[in-house]
């Protein structure tokens, strides 16, 4: 009923995530993940898992070698890829 009246509880907040990533190094793109969004309404998305992800593959000494300047510029597709790696393997895990 309040679907087709649209009748929905009022939002006063949503989880908001920078779109502008800036892929030039590991640093460069954790301080763009970190980045705060500029209008009160929005809530920066604390603990992500795709951002807890990406830094516990960086940690890793055999991942990190191959994560170079040049390597994260062009393969942002595999960097951004990173999340759906580590979902499938806990989701193997769970099974």
């Amino acid at each position: 009923q309040n679907i087709e009246n649209s009748n929905f509880d009022s939002i006063s907040k949503i989880y908001w995530r920078n779109n502008k990533l800036d892929f030039s190094s590991i640093n460069s793109l954790i301080t763009s993940l970190k980045q705060f969004p500029v209008h009160s309404y929005l809530i920066h998305k604390k603990n992500a898992v795709d951002e807890l992800n990406f830094r516990y593959l960086i940690d890793d000494e055999n991942i990190k070698k191959l994560l170079t300047k040049k390597e994260i510029e062009e393969n942002k597709e595999v960097v951004s890829s990173f999340t759906d790696i580590i979902k499938d393997l806990k989701m193997s895990r769970l099974e």
